[in-house]
């Protein structure tokens, strides 16, 4: 038997996940534990917003300003279209409004997205080591993972933030409303305004 809920339901679980990855860091002190933990965060994070994507672009293309765009995007999720396709295409095609990737927070989300790729495609690491009286064929390069810290974590939470309030900006979303959308799909609360 199904079991219902409200899509905003599953973004808010998947940022409780990864706000608990970010701040329980504080309480790790071993070097290893903590770029484990840097790197399932940053997995998490551009997870976490692919999920927002496709239940939020699937509630606005139910709408009837967006209706006609409804089989496109059925389409794309039934061909198991790729994030940088849905990142280059569902904004334009769909909102009839361009994200940039190449400034903002588009990019700052194309590079968490790209140090994610990184951690999880080594296919162009294959390197020999050459050391005195030795040769290793068949290394991986792992610099990208040795130099992961804890703010790496902390700006993937925060680059999944305002990425999905860039989102809700080209949906047309009034800048007063983003933070009361923000706290509905991630569980972040509002700032409270001073009297």
């Amino acid at each position: 038997m199904p079991v219902y809920a409200s899509p905003n339901s599953m973004t808010n679980e998947y940022f409780r996940v990864l706000e608990k990855l970010v701040y329980d860091l504080d309480s790790l002190d071993d070097e290893s534990a903590v770029r484990r933990q840097v790197a399932l965060s940053i997995f998490q994070a551009v997870t976490t917003v692919e999920i927002f994507l496709n239940l939020y672009f699937r509630i606005i293309v139910s709408e009837k300003e967006f209706c006609g765009q409804e089989p496109y995007f059925l389409k794309t999720i039934a061909d198991r279209r790729s994030l940088d396709y849905k990142l280059k295409n569902w904004t334009k095609t769909i909102l009839n409004k361009e994200l940039k990737l190449d400034s903002g927070v588009g990019k700052s989300f194309t590079e968490l997205k790209n140090i994610r790729n990184s951690l999880m495609h080594f296919s162009s690491s294959h390197d020999t080591v050459d050391l005195p009286g030795a040769r290793i064929q068949g290394m991986l390069n792992i610099e990208i993972y040795e130099r992961l810290k804890k703010e790496d974590a902390v700006n993937a939470l925060e680059v999944a933030h305002e990425f999905i309030c860039e989102i809700f900006r080209l949906r047309g979303v009034e800048e007063s409303a983003i933070p009361h959308m923000l706290f509905l799909w991630s569980g972040k609360p509002p700032m409270q305004l001073q009297p």
